[in-house]
């Protein structure tokens, strides 16, 4: 779920213009000290980061018994190209793509493919202990990071919709599949191997 928020959200972000691409984490370590402005979402790994509670309302919608909030983490790698940029320049950079950032997560959780509700209670710049963690010691520029959650209807699936193992039946005909076996054998290695079985 949070893949596709993804990806409409960087849909949305390319048709403003924002030069931040987005991507979906966790970034490899051999990309996270790389000198380019992203936004890169992912969900938190961590137990008890999504949470479940009771359908808002029964009259919307009487199939979903529950609502579970899907947690996400969103970082803006943002690094000022202004010539001799100060912290503020790289904060200033930041300030603007998280306005983006939270003007498309809107549209796009309003729009009619999606229609649900999200919380992004507050953001922060990271520190340098934090940047150590994340490995980015080299990192000229500001990560400024909020946790977010995005509502998801638990519905009362009667059958299993998604994708599942293909199955065969064993046996004969054009839809069934079936085994066929052959096992060469020699006594004690010598001589022309025969048919065991099979």
């Amino acid at each position: 779920m949070i893949y596709a928020l993804a990806r409409d959200i960087d849909a949305e972000l390319r048709t403003r213009g924002v030069p931040f691409p987005v991507l979906y984490g966790p970034e490899g370590r051999t990309t996270t000290a790389l000198t380019r402005n992203r936004i890169v979402i992912e969900r938190p790994r961590e137990r008890g980061a999504d949470s479940t509670s009771g359908p808002r309302s029964q009259h919307n919608n009487p199939g979903i018994v529950n609502v579970r909030a899907v947690a996400a983490v969103v970082r803006i790698f943002a690094q000022s190209t202004v010539a001799g940029a100060a912290v503020q320049d790289h904060e200033d950079l930041a300030d603007a793509a998280a306005d983006m950032f939270e003007a498309a997560l809107y549209k796009v959780t309003k729009s009619a493919k999606w229609r649900t509700l999200y919380t992004l209670p507050a953001w922060g710049l990271l520190g340098q202990a934090e940047l150590q963690l994340l490995e980015l010691t080299t990192w000229n520029g500001v990560v400024y990071e909020a946790r977010f959650t995005v509502d998801r209807g638990v519905k009362n699936a009667l059958t299993w919709t998604a994708p599942s193992r293909p199955e065969k039946e064993f046996g004969v005909g054009a839809d069934k599949v079936g085994i066929t076996s052959t096992t060469q054998v020699t006594i004690n290695g010598q001589g022309s191997p025969e048919t065991g079985c099979g």
